[in-house]
């Protein structure tokens, strides 16, 4: 196994906290009660097909990115008209993501801190991961993980 290569156990746990945290701030599945971990998991595998469709385009030309793929396979015009719709679309999801949990956190747990700080340091956080690449991203979630688990231990009992 090379060294710079992820191991299974992180991808689990990343993707183990990326799904608890997602549904606690969006409130994903809320009329599924107990059943939510199902719509969950059917998102998670519908996410995965779509993954491996785009993966499989990705293997006929594995020189170019998905912008390049769009301008080739569906027009110059065109292509760039999805790209852009691509680039405004996460975007726009970037920035909510960041204020929702801006105001989360301000809500739950940082009354007296300013929103704008609380902004500012999430965003230092997503810059160093984006520096330093994916590893620091699964090093922090198997660092994360055991605190995860005792705080649901917690909670259940």
């Amino acid at each position: 196994m090379r060294q710079n290569s992820i191991r299974v156990s992180e991808l689990i746990i990343c993707m183990s906290l990326f799904e608890v945290g997602s549904t606690t701030l969006f409130l994903m599945g809320a009329e599924a009660k107990q059943d939510a971990w199902l719509v969950m998991l059917i998102g998670a595998l519908a996410g995965l097909l779509l993954l491996m469709l785009h993966l499989a385009i990705h293997h006929q030309d594995p020189e170019l990115d998905l912008f390049m793929l769009f301008r080739r396979y569906i027009g110059k015009y065109v292509g760039t008209t999805i790209n852009l719709l691509f680039v405004m679309y996460f975007t726009y999801e970037a920035s909510r993501s960041l204020r929702d949990l801006g105001e989360v956190t301000v809500l739950a747990l940082l009354r007296q801190t300013p929103l704008w700080l609380i902004m500012l340091i999430t965003i230092m956080v997503v810059s160093n991961t984006i520096r330093y690449g994916y590893k620091v991203l699964f090093l922090f979630s198997l660092f994360l993980f055991p605190f995860f688990v005792l705080g649901y231990t917690i909670i259940l009992y």
